[in-house]
């Protein structure tokens, strides 16, 4: 169940991820457009980029079904840990210590690419809004995390 309870966050994680993304590329575009909007359609740029460069840990990002990407890219976080499921998964009895410590050693790499994404909408986000405010835009609403 641990390993399934990771799995969700991840993958929520993963999805908040990619709406920033696409928020912030839309933040992006229309500054570009408009008058004395360039400094915050580069912000937005950095910022996305800089939460790209997290999910590229958990996985490999626009992953296309049919496609070798995770093989060209290697494979991640995810997939790693998605692949420890598969295996404690058919036995009604305990993971394997092996099991377990490859489970351990994911969470605790699953964790510190969570902390780095949630320290980046902790001051990141609020700077970018603060500049869009400022700049008379509007601001970027990202959906809480269920529990």
């Amino acid at each position: 169940m641990r390993i399934h309870r990771t799995l969700c966050t991840v993958v929520q994680t993963i999805n908040r991820m990619r709406d920033l993304r696409a928020q912030l590329d839309g933040w992006a575009k229309r500054a570009e457009t408009l008058p004395d909007g360039a400094p915050v359609a580069a912000q937005a740029k950095a910022l996305r980029e800089r939460v790209l460069e997290i999910e590229k840990h958990l996985l490999v990002p626009d992953l296309r079904p049919g496609w070798a990407d995770n093989l060209n890219h290697g494979v991640r976080l995810l997939e790693k840990l998605m692949n420890i499921a598969e295996v404690v998964q058919p036995g009604d009895y305990r993971p394997t210590s092996a099991a377990e410590a490859a489970f351990q050693d994911l969470a605790a790499r699953i964790a510190v690419q969570t902390a780095h994404f949630e320290a980046l909408i902790e001051s990141d986000l609020p700077a970018l809004n603060a500049a869009i405010a400022g700049a008379g835009f509007g601001a970027i609403m990202l959906p809480v995390p269920s529990t």
